[in-house]
């Protein structure tokens, strides 16, 4: 039996009505938990990766992607209101908008702002010499003093950062001012400075090296002082973001950042000549968990084995892995001399004493979370808190927050994991990237993760000894600085992504069983409704796929897809008549030499660069504009509403580059382009058409590929 046409509307939107309610309920839970704002404003200053507009006016960069990706979580939508950076952060100050991105953490600023919890990146100061100077050695500052360094004017706000590392360690410097990039590199080329200062976030000129990295400072979205709804608002989308997509900041820098390769490391001769007698160094493993370390088919991976390999490569040596059952062991191994080198060891200089090690510089930064059970309700009672023998965190934080016998001890973080899971423990920790990889997987779906305020490094250790272990200090110090932070960044988007576990139909339904039944609720309802209606749908099928041909046929070119001259004329001729207080233009467009492609290609590569062009006419003019193929090799355009003559010429020459570029050298692949406008040249099809015509064969007579107007 056929529904109604009425009956079959009443199950559809009962449909929809119960996809509404169990999103909204889900999403009303998550946004009760803060009060959002339903606009913010933001102000917006020219900042490069960081604040831009691309050439199509529209906004791009780090801070505003990030923005974006806030307001999926917080619900809000923006107003940006543009000025100075001086200017927004005084409209911030007089409430004229709500937060201001980009600003570096000093008490000064502290005293005006209120600064959201999370930063949005950290970046480095850094000099850089030239890439044959042999003078100067990776933080060899003994040999700084009377450096003169060259400064452009958005580089200076690393000069305060400069004085203060040169003060602390007793060297001078001069400077010298240059207008541009460009000035001060054939400055440094010419031995006219001896280095460049700039930051790590910005573009560093080639055949260079970094001699001195220092002065990390971090960057924040602030809010006005006293602003509280508006900065918890921020901080609550920033924790979803670092809770569901942790590879979130690493993609953006991977994107918007200039990453240090290419930058020469620069050795000393001992240094080089150690490396050389040295071509195998033996590194402990001593712990496994995706998506940090762990072992896949015979083969090491995760984020520290991909920085140990860039590692490898930057220093021109092979590492040999050797497993340990815990930290314990493998710092064991090390003072033993069973392994050369201790690799994901906690950044913490009064631990490494304790145990007679030194510390390389930190090669990668780690966020904690917290994870507990969905059914856990905080501060009720007295908590149990898994931790893991003999880690640096445990020390540091848990038996810093929790007396002794609320601590559970296990021999590893996935131990800890599986209690709370179970219920031997109420909450345990573990860094943000490997508390994802946990809950991606439906055996957790009982579980929550939020980020703590705890962080540290991961460095590289060694033994205290003597002038060999030092400059084995000193070139994975240099290896890991060449690294840089944005291929660190890019290892851990790449590693982040391949872990995520992929559920199946049953996980799904255990993870999920409301929304499942739910849906199961709904698709019967839908094979209900497409049985009912499948007897009308078969009998009007033929017909409406008939009436369908016809009108395409009565409108559409049958080989580009674009409007045919007939129908394109009377589209053209009614927006002329209902456009008569808009500017307008026409475009005659004719390939060049097209003949010669089907006498010497053949007619059907003739057919393909016909179909090509038209798509790059799509590609260029937008869907906005009256497209058409007039007949053989000619088209033509109709733009109803344009601004000025430069924004038509502009759209023409960027349909004359892009067609060009996609067909290359194999056959001849320019066009000419005639353009008239209205109301200067006429206001009705055969004006403007006749008009555009004239202009199209003045400009094949002034040779291919030529635009001219009418």
């Amino acid at each position: 039996m056929a529904l109604k046409k009425t009956d079959r509307m009443v199950i559809m939107i009962f449909c929809v009505l119960i996809f509404l309610a169990a999103a909204g309920a889900v999403f009303a839970e998550e946004m009760s938990k803060t009060s959002l704002p339903k606009v913010i404003r933001v102000g917006w200053y020219k900042n490069k990766n960081f604040q831009e507009m691309d050439p199509n006016g529209y906004r791009r960069g780090y801070e505003y992607e990030y923005l974006q990706e806030m307001a999926r979580y917080g619900g809000w939508r923006y107003e940006y209101v543009s000025g100075s950076r001086e200017e927004c952060l005084k409209m911030l100050q007089e409430g004229l908008v709500d937060v201001v991105g980009g600003l570096f953490y000093t008490e000064t600023a502290a005293r005006s702002f209120d600064f959201v919890k999370y930063e949005t990146d950290e970046t480095y100061t850094i000099l850089a010499v030239n890439a044959k100077d042999g003078r100067y050695t990776m933080d060899g500052w003994e040999g700084f003093d009377g450096m003169r360094i060259g400064v452009i004017p958005v580089w200076k706000n690393h000069l305060y950062k400069l004085h203060d590392y040169a003060a602390e360690r007793g060297i001078l410097f001069t400077t010298a001012d240059y207008k541009s990039i460009d000035e001060l590199e054939r400055a440094l080329k010419g031995g006219d400075v001896d280095a460049i200062l700039m930051g790590e976030a910005d573009i560093i000129p080639s055949n260079t090296k970094i001699i001195a990295q220092f002065a990390p400072s971090k960057r924040y979205f602030v809010t006005r002082l006293g602003g509280g709804d508006m900065k918890n608002a921020l901080i609550f989308a920033m924790e979803q973001i670092r809770r569901f997509k942790p590879d979130f900041k690493a993609q953006l820098e991977k994107k918007y950042l200039e990453d240090s390769d290419g930058i020469i490391l620069a050795f000393t001769e001992e240094e080089a000549r150690f490396l050389k007698e040295t071509p195998t160094l033996r590194v402990t493993l001593p712990s496994f968990r995706k998506p940090m370390m762990y072992k896949e088919n015979g083969e090491y991976r995760g984020i520290a084995i991909d920085i140990l390999k860039e590692l490898e490569a930057k220093l021109g040596v092979r590492f040999e892995y050797i497993e340990a059952l815990n930290q314990l062991e493998a710092v064991k191994m090390v003072s033993t001399g069973s392994a050369d080198i201790l690799s994901n060891i906690y950044y913490d200089y009064g631990w490494a004493e304790k145990n007679g090690l030194l510390l390389s510089r930190p090669y990668l930064d780690l966020d904690y979370a917290a994870i507990t059970r969905i059914d856990y309700i905080q501060n009720s009672g007295n908590p149990k808190a898994a931790a893991v023998k003999g880690y640096l965190f445990s020390q540091n934080y848990v038996q810093k927050n929790y007396r002794e016998e609320e601590i559970a001890w296990y021999n590893s973080e996935e131990e800890c994991v599986d209690a709370v899971r179970n219920g031997e423990a109420d909450i345990c920790f573990v860094n943000s990237y490997v508390a994802g990889t946990y809950l991606q997987n439906y055996k957790y779906k009982n579980l929550y993760a939020s980020v703590i305020n705890y962080s540290h490094g991961l460095s590289l250790s060694l033994p205290h000894g003597g002038r060999q272990e030092m400059l084995l200090m000193s070139v994975l110090d240099k290896g890991i600085s060449a690294i840089g932070k944005n291929k660190t960044s890019a290892i851990i988007a790449v590693n982040t992504m391949v872990t995520r576990h992929t559920m199946s139909a049953g996980e799904i339904i255990m993870r999920y069983p409301m929304i499942s039944l739910s849906v199961a609720g709904i698709s019967v309802a839908v094979i209900v409704s497409v049985l009912a209606i499948y007897v009308i749908i078969r009998n009007n099928r033929r017909k409406n796929i008939e009436v369908q041909r016809a009108e395409q046929a009565s409108q559409r070119d049958t080989m580009t897809g674009l409007y045919n001259r007939s129908y394109f004329e009377s589209e053209v001729s009614a927006r002329l008549g209902a456009e008569e207080n808009h500017e307008a233009a026409f475009l005659m467009i004719d390939l060049d030499d097209f003949k010669m492609i089907n006498d010497t290609l053949g007619h059907l590569y003739g057919d393909h660069v016909l179909i090509l062009f038209a798509a790059k006419m799509r590609e260029v003019f937008g869907t906005d504009n009256l497209l058409c193929r007039m007949g053989g090799d000619e088209f033509a355009a109709f733009l109803p509403r344009i601004k000025s003559y430069q924004e038509v010429l502009a759209l023409a020459e960027a349909l004359k580059a892009s067609f060009i570029k996609d067909i290359g050298g194999r056959a001849p692949s320019s066009c000419s382009i005639g353009i008239s406008l209205c109301p200067e040249d006429g206001r009705t099809f055969n004006d403007l058409y006749r008009a555009a015509d004239s202009a199209l064969y003045a400009a094949k007579k002034s040779g291919k590929g030529k635009i001219s107007a009418a």
